[in-house]
C-alpha cells in the first residue's frame, strides 16, 4: 500500500508522524504531559496496523516465524500482565504515572516494531529523518535558550532548554542520540566540505544545548556513542578487520573494568560521575523496585504500579536523600528492566528479555552480512545507547517510538523477514508460515481497531468531566453540579489519574457538602485499596469534624502504607 507520491510512500510517512509524535508539544493542561503524543501515536499504530493488515492478506511479505514468534510471546506476556493486574482498566492502558506509557503504549509500540521488521527498509530514509528531526530540535532549542519559545511549558526543571521532551534528562537523551548520528555523517560524508562544514556547524550548537540541559546522562550518552561509533569504524573500514578486533574488545573491557574499579574506590573521574545525587536517587529506586518485584515474583505487583508500593518499601534514608517532602512519591524505578520485573514479574521479565535478546542477535548478525556495515552499525548503536539509556531513566513516548522503530529496522535488516522482494512474494505467496499469519491476522486487526475506539471514548470522559467541575466555579451552576455528583464519581472513576478523585472531593469540601465528598473518598479506597488518597481524604473528614474515633482506622491505613510519613503519625489520636 503506498500513497501516490512517491517522496510520501508509507515508510516516509511514518517517519514523517514519528518526528511530529516527538515535536508536538506536551498539555499543560488537566491532563498532564503526554496526550498529544499519545492521541498521535495511536494514530499512527492504527494506520500501521492496517497496512500489516493488507500485506497480511496479499501477501505482500513473507513473514519470517522468528519475528512473529518473538513478538507474539511479548505481546502475551503483556496481556497475561494486564490480566492478571487488579488495577483499573483506564490506569492499566494508561499508565499510572501521568506520562501515558501504559499497555495502551506498548502495543502501539509492537505495531511500529512490526511494520518495520516485516518490510524492507531504506536506511537512508531513517538517517534522514532522523538527523532531520534532530536539526529541528536544535533550531526549537536555541530559540529556548534565547526566551523565543512560544510555548508556555510550565515545568520544574531549572533548565530553559527542555526542546519538546518537557524533561531535562528525556532532552539530554534525545540530543545524545541526534549526536551520535551526526558523527557518523561527518564521518561518512567527509569528503563532501559543503555538508561537512552544515554538519560540524549543527553538531556544535547540538553539544552546547546538551551542555545547557545539563543532563549527566545525556553527555555520558553521546560520549558513550562516540567511543561507538569510533569502534564500529575502525572494525568495518579496516583491510584486516580481525588485526584490530581483538586489541578492540580487550581494550573495551580492560576500560570498562577499570570504570567499575575506580567506582567502588571511591575516588576518580569515574566516581565523581556516578557518585552524583541522581544516580544514587535511582539506585535506591532500582531497590524498592527489585524488592517490590521479589515479594510478586510471578506476575508482578501491576503494570506501572511503582508509585502505589513505593511508600511502603522506601527507607527514612532515601526521604532524607531527596529532601522533598514526605507527600512526594514516586511513580517509576527508573529502569525499564526492573520497571518490567516490578510491575509483571517473571512472565513480563522475560517477554522483555527475550525481545531484548532477539534484537540484540538481529543487530549482530545484520552487521556480519551487510555490504554496508558502518551504516548498518550505526542504527544498531543507536538502539544500543538507547538501551542503555534506559537502565536509568522512565518510558516516554517521545523517545520510545523511535526505539522500537529503529528495533524493527534492525531485524528487517537481518535478511531473517524478507528472502524475497515484494514482486517475487505476489507471484509465489508463501505458505511456509500459514499458521503464524493466520494466528496474528485477528491480533492485528484487534490492535487496529482499539486504540482509535478508546482514545475517543477517553477523550469524551474528560471533556464530560471537565464540563462539569467547572460548574462548580459557576455561581449559578453549583445547583445543577451537585445534581450531578454521582456522574462526576463516575466520570472520575475512568480516567486514569487518580489523583484526580481529590479534585472532585476538594470541590464537594468547598461547597461544604461533606457527605458527598466522603462518599466519593470512600469509594476510592475500594477502588484503589494500595492508593493513599482515598484513605487519607476520609480521614481528613472525620477529623475536620472532630470525629476522631472514625477517622483512626483510615489514619491507620494511611501509616501502615506510607509507615515513614511522620505527617499521618502526628494526626493519629486516640
Amino acid at each position: 500500500m503506498k500513497i501516490k507520491n512517491k517522496y510520501l510512500n508509507t515508510e516516509n510517512f511514518t517517519y514523517l508522524i514519528l518526528c511530529f509524535i516527538t515535536i508536538i508539544a506536551s498539555s499543560s493542561v488537566l491532563v498532564k504531559t503526554s496526550i498529544p503524543k499519545l492521541t498521535l501515536l495511536s494514530c499512527l499504530g492504527s494506520y500501521l496496523a492496517l497496512i500489516i493488515l493488507k500485506q497480511l492478506k496479499i501477501n505482500l511479505i513473507k513473514a519470517n516465524r522468528n519475528i512473529l514468534y518473538v513478538t507474539l510471546l511479548y505481546l502475551t506476556t503483556l496481556v497475561i500482565t494486564g490480566i492478571t493486574s487488579d488495577q483499573n482498566l483506564n490506569i492499566l492502558l494508561l499508565g499510572a504515572s501521568g506520562r501515558y506509557t501504559g499497555l495502551l503504549a506498548n502495543f502501539l509500540y509492537i505495531i511500529i516494531f512490526l511494520y518495520f521488521a516485516l518490510n524492507r527498509n531504506n536506511l537512508d530514509n531513517f538517517i534522514f529523518a532522523f538527523s532531520s528531526l534532530g536539526i529541528l530540535m536544535t533550531i526549537y532549542g536555541i530559540l529556548q535558550f534565547f526566551n523565543l519559545d512560544p510555548y508556555d511549558w510550565n515545568f520544574s526543571d531549572s533548565t530553559k532548554v527542555l526542546l519538546t521532551l518537557g524533561n531535562s534528562n528525556f532532552s539530554g537523551a534525545f540530543l545524545a542520540l541526534v549526536i551520535t548520528l551526526n558523527l557518523y555523517l561527518l564521518i561518512s560524508k567527509f569528503k563532501n566540505i559543503k555538508l561537512v562544514i552544515f554538519l560540524s556547524l549543527v553538531l556544535v550548537f547540538q553539544v552546547f544545548l546538551l551542555l545547557e540541559v545539563n543532563s549527566d546522562q545525556g553527555i555520558i550518552t553521546a560520549l558513550l556513542g562516540l567511543f561507538l561509533i569510533l569502534f564500529l569504524h575502525v572494525f568495518t573500514h579496516s583491510l584486516k578487520p580481525n588485526k584490530f578486533k581483538y586489541p578492540l574488545i580487550l581494550s573495551t573491557l580492560f576500560g570498562f573494568i577499570s570504570s567499575i574499579v575506580l567506582f567502588f574506590n571511591q575516588s576518580g573521574p569515574i566516581y565523581s560521575i556516578l557518585n552524583t545525587s541522581s544516580f544514587i536517587d535511582r539506585t535506591n529506586h532500582w531497590r524498592v523496585g527489585l524488592e517490590i518485584f521479589l515479594d510478586n515474583p510471578i506476575f508482578g505487583a501491576g503494570y506501572d504500579s511503582f508509585g502505589y508500593w513505593y511508600p511502603s518499601y522506601r527507607t527514612q534514608e532515601m526521604i532524607d536523600f531527596r529532601g522533598l517532602a514526605p507527600e512526594i512519591i514516586s511513580h517509576n524505578s527508573h529502569n525499564f528492566i526492573v520497571q518490567a520485573a516490578m510491575g509483571g514479574g517473571l512472565v513480563l521479565l522475560c517477554g522483555y528479555l527475550l525481545i531484548l535478546s532477539f534484537i540484540t542477535y538481529c543487530g549482530f548478525k545484520a552487521i556480519r552480512q551487510s555490504n554496508e556495515k558502518f551504516k548498518i552499525g550505526i542504527i544498531f548503536i543507536l538502539w544500543i545507547i538507547y538501551q542503555i539509556q534506559t537502565m536509568v531513566t522512565i518510558d516516554t513516548v517521545a523517545m520510545s517510538c523511535w526505539a522500537w522503530a529503529i528495533a524493527g529496522i534492525i531485524a528487517s535488516s537481518a535478511n531473517l523477514s524478507l528472502e524475497n522482494d515484494i514482486v517475487t512474494n505476489l507471484q509465489t505467496p508463501s505458505t511456509k508460515n500459514t499458521l503464524p499469519v493466520r494466528f496474528l491476522f485477528p491480533l492485528v486487526a484487534v490492535l487496529a481497531i482499539s486504540p482509535a475506539i478508546y482514545m475517543v471514548n477517553y477523550f469524551q470522559t474528560n471533556v464530560k468531566f471537565l464540563n462539569t467541575i467547572n460548574g462548580f466555579n459557576d455561581p449559578r451552576r453549583v445547583q445543577s453540579a451537585i445534581a450531578k455528583v454521582d456522574e462526576l464519581v463516575e466520570l472520575d472513576s475512568k480516567i486514569y489519574q487518580v489523583e484526580i478523585n481529590d479534585i472532585t472531593i476538594n470541590l464537594l469540601l468547598s461547597i461544604r457538602r461533606n457527605d458527598l465528598a466522603l462518599k466519593a473518598a470512600e469509594g476510592l479506597t475500594l477502588k484503589y485499596p494500595r492508593r493513599i488518597n482515598g484513605w487519607d481524604a476520609v480521614a481528613k473528614i472525620y477529623e475536620f469534624e472532630g470525629n476522631y474515633e472514625k477517622a483512626r482506622p483510615f489514619r491507620l491505613k494511611t501509616i501502615e502504607l506510607d509507615p515513614l510519613n511522620k505527617n499521618f503519625q502526628s494526626k493519629l489520636r486516640n
